[in-house]
């Protein structure tokens, strides 16, 4: 059995503060080269959210996958073309304007998320997938307040949230003035928590006072 290589990438808007990640899968069939998995972010430290080599950090996170577990996402994937032949596009049907900017469909401009399988050291295939297909969305996603993004995972009997906080907004911080400094009539000023402590703290005290119903998923 040869080694296979999957990578999928996803890029959003070039201002988006959401980060841009590539999810890599690799079956090495070595004692020597283990079967690795791993998923890469990428994101902008500019204060526009804008891309730049010089603005842009990177992290790879790697992901604890059984080589069955690598196996089996591997070979669910190799059968996206044949099995949803009208969602997967070829390079002909898509278009970027090079550097950070995304791939889009021709069509009507929506962003894709690519996916290439590298087999034996070949270059097998490369599909792109719209960000808005029903086989790559699972989930439906939506803005909250000016410091996360929230996911609603579709068909979730429990109604749990992932929440997604930008990294120099761990929402609001609230600071209470005897005198109105502003002469707004306003006591209470809001601003953004750039403090990733006071935030947990807060969803610490918060599960203490009721259920526990908030986990930190990740970092």
């Amino acid at each position: 059995m040869q080694s296979i290589y999957l990578n999928i990438s996803d890029r959003d808007e070039e201002h988006s503060r959401l980060p841009r990640w590539i999810l890599s899968l690799n079956n090495k069939l070595a004692a020597h080269h283990p079967s690795t998995c791993h998923i890469i972010l990428e994101w902008s430290t500019r204060t526009d959210g804008k891309w730049g080599g010089r603005a842009n950090l990177n992290r790879t996170i790697p992901l604890d996958l059984s080589l069955e577990e690598i196996d089996d996402l591997i070979r669910k994937t190799s059968r996206l073309r044949e099995e949803f032949p009208t969602e997967c596009l070829g390079n002909e049907q898509v278009h970027t304007h090079g550097g950070n900017s995304p791939t889009r469909s021709n069509h009507d401009s929506v962003i894709c998320r690519s996916i290439s399988m590298v087999v034996g050291g070949s270059h097998q295939d490369t599909i792109y997938l719209r960000k808005d297909s029903p086989i790559s969305d699972d989930t439906q996603s939506f803005e909250g307040g000016d410091e996360h993004y929230l996911l609603l995972p579709v068909g979730e009997s429990f109604g749990r949230v992932l929440k997604w906080t930008y990294g120099d907004n761990f929402g609001l911080q609230l600071k209470v003035f005897e005198h109105d400094l502003e002469l707004m009539n306003h006591h209470v000023i809001s601003s953004g928590n750039p403090d990733p402590v006071k935030y947990l703290k807060r969803w610490i005290i918060l599960n203490n006072i009721g259920p526990p119903i908030n986990r930190l998923e990740g970092v």
